[in-house]
Parts: C-alpha cells; structure tokens; sequence
C-alpha cells in the first residue's frame, strides 16, 4: 500500500517529466541544427549572441535536476502522505470543482510569496541565482534549483495547497501532474508557451507567479515594470546645451542625469 501510494506516483510523475524534457530537448537540438532559434525562441537572439545553447550546461541541468527530484520531491511527497492518506472520502462534482479552485489559487499564493522571498539580495545571491543562471531557459531546468529552493518554492506550495483544500490522496498525482506539465511550459523559453516566465529571467524583477494574478495585484507585470522604467526616462530633467557646428551656434535639448543631480540639490 505504502510503495503504490506514494512511490509508483513519484515514478510516473519522474516518467511524464523527462519525456516531457525529451521531447523539448529535441525540439531545442533540431531548431539549433536549422538555425531557427531566433524564430522560435523567445530570447533567441540572446542565445545566438551567448554561442548557442551551452550542451555541456544543459547535461549539468539535468544531473542536479534528477537530484533534486530524489533526494528532495520523493521524501517530502512521503511526508504529506502521511498528512493525507487519511482523507479517503470520495468528494461530489461540485467539491472537486470547489477543490480545483483552491489549488490553484492556494498554490498561485504560496508560489508567488515564496518566490518573492528568495529575491531578497542574499537569497538571491546565495541561493536563488543558480536557477537564474539560465536567463534564457530549457524546460528540465525548471527544477534546476539549489535544494533549499526546491524545497520551498517548487515543491511545498504544490503539496500545501492540496493538503490546505482537504484533496484526496489519490487524486494528488493528477495535480502534480498538471503542475509539472505547466511548469515544464513555462521553462521551455518558446515563444507561445513560457512569455511571461522568459521574462522573469529577463527582467528578473517581473512576473515572480505562475498565473499572475498576485503579479496583477502588486504591479509586478512585465508592462507594470516597462512602464515605470518608461516614466523614469521621461521625468529626467531636460537640460539646454549650446554647440558649435561649423560656423553656427545651435541648440539642443538632452535628457541630463548631471541636471537630475543638480535638482535634487537645490
């Protein structure tokens, strides 16, 4: 009972995962042999400009992602079985529906504040950069994570949100599984499927959830920060200057950070 309950799920979610990564290892070997990189990818000139995709990193990714999933994903799934094999009451359609809803805002919750938290500075650089260092990523490097990361943003929302809406055991593999097909997505960096994780590792500073609705709420939208950077440039004084070309004197008017400086003086 034990091993079908929790270590037969974890081997069939291991399964959806690396097919999933295969395929779009493929997709990502085929489109670099064809040139089609730029078409495809979101940040494909970036990756044109960097050599090319890093092979040798992209095997690396995948070794400490398999890590992570064994020594990291499978102890703490025996850990909420333990929390939840108790729940054996089969829910009605409207419960379900009702579940369906709170896993994904209970999880969108935890994700986004989570993630949050590992880009205070030390975090960030202790602990969170080496997810970032793929700016323009691959999907088995969704997973690609110090431990402690893993732990806390990948892994414990996922299972906190279906123990917090009461979910069946049973039916947690099939939540896993739509997570770790969405996350797989979101890392792929191909245009129509991970835009607004890309720009996560663009920007950085943007897009920090999966359905972006706490990013809607705290202004953290890639256009919201466009949009401020946009109005910094705007609001830099202008400052007149006078230059010789040729025989005449013209005017010209410049953004100057030495007249900002100079404001914020007086």
């Amino acid at each position: 009972m034990f091993l079908e309950a929790t270590f037969m799920p974890f081997m069939r979610n291991m399964m959806l995962f690396w097919s999933i990564s295969g395929i779009f290892a493929f997709l990502d070997y085929f489109i670099a042999k064809l040139g089609l990189i730029t078409k495809y990818k979101r940040q494909g000139k970036f990756i044109i400009n960097s050599g090319g995709i890093n092979w040798k990193k992209y095997r690396r990714t995948a070794f400490v992602t398999f890590l992570n999933q064994i020594f990291v994903s499978f102890p703490i799934s025996v850990f909420f079985y333990y929390l939840m094999y108790q729940n054996t009451a089969i829910p009605s359609w409207s419960v379900v529906f009702l579940q369906i809803l709170g896993l994904l805002f209970v999880e969108e919750f935890l994700f986004y504040h989570f993630h949050l938290f590992l880009h205070i500075p030390w975090f960030y650089k202790n602990v969170h950069m080496i997810h970032h260092s793929w700016r323009a990523p691959v999907a088995c490097r969704a997973l690609y994570a110090h431990p402690f990361e893993h732990m806390l943003a990948n892994v414990i929302p996922v299972f906190m949100a279906g123990y917090l809406v009461g979910l069946k055991w049973e039916y947690t593999e099939y939540w896993i599984a739509f997570a770790t097909i969405n996350t797989l997505l979101a890392h792929s960096g191909y245009n129509i499927l991970s835009r607004e994780h890309d720009d996560h590792h663009r920007y950085v500073n943007v897009n920090y959830g999966t359905m972006r609705l706490f990013d809607w709420f705290y202004g953290t939208r890639t256009e919201d920060y466009l949009k401020k950077q946009k109005a910094k440039r705007k609001n830099v004084p202008q400052q007149v200057i006078y230059v010789m070309k040729g025989n005449r004197m013209t005017k010209e008017i410049i953004k100057s950070k030495f007249a900002l400086r100079r404001t914020k003086s007086n």
